[in-house]
């Protein structure tokens, strides 16, 4: 059964103190059955929600005589609020603006979820995303590529280490300009449901992977050259 819709809302806030686990794929348990779900680009800070619908050309929608089947919501997807951008100097400088070497935000992401299971009975759901970066180079630039670390992670799955993944989504500047949007590959995150479980129920987060330092001058400096 495959959904489509777009997504935006309010901003979700959450503490981002998870461990590391390196993947492309952050996978929770095993399943049976897949819903998807695609998604359209969310800019800002934002928590997403997905309607429930049907799909117009499952096998339920065609027969007349068979029970429809109505696929639940996807799981709520947001940024994290203040790890959603990240700002870095230059080694041994100040944390003057001239001693800045790029600013970055994760602007939204898109995407689609698919939920695995028979006769509206579901063992898991996988989600799958692709993040969205703006970039600003900064005075004290000295290189034009760079990696961008961030994570997705489920807080209830929170201490365990499979609940985080971390990612690396690489960026050159072309000549002569010193701002770039772009968005990253498509990563899947797969998350078991039973009966205290509900996909509809599970928060899944984005931000980046900043240190104690990092995190402290985003809480200090709301406002960035980004969104200006």
């Amino acid at each position: 059964m495959r959904l489509q819709t777009d997504w935006k809302s309010a901003i979700l806030r959450r503490h981002s103190q998870y461990s590391l686990a390196r993947s492309r794929r952050l996978a929770l348990g095993l399943g049976a059955g897949i819903m998807r779900v695609r998604l359209g680009v969310v800019i800002g800070i934002c928590i997403a929600f997905l309607s429930a619908c049907e799909a117009p050309g499952s096998l339920d929608a065609l027969n007349p005589f068979g029970e429809k089947i109505v696929a639940p919501n996807c799981p709520k997807v947001g940024l994290l609020k203040s790890v959603d951008r990240l700002t870095k100097f230059a080694e041994g400088g100040s944390r003057d603006i001239t001693d800045v070497a790029f600013e970055t935000e994760i602007t939204g992401f898109t995407g689609d979820c698919e939920y695995i299971g028979k006769g509206g009975k579901y063992s898991e759901v996988k989600v799958s995303l692709r993040v969205a970066f703006d970039i600003l180079l900064g005075p004290a630039a000295h290189e034009r590529k760079f990696n961008l670390n961030y994570f997705v992670a489920i807080p209830e799955f929170h201490p365990r280490p499979e609940g985080r993944a971390d990612f690396t989504a690489k960026v050159e500047f072309p000549p002569r300009r010193n701002r770039v949007s772009f968005t990253d590959d498509l990563i899947e995150i797969t998350i078991p449901l039973d009966a205290t479980r509900a996909g509809p129920d599970t928060e899944v987060l984005i931000g980046f992977a900043v240190n104690r330092e990092q995190l402290e001058y985003n809480r200090k400096n709301e406002r960035s050259r980004l969104r200006k």
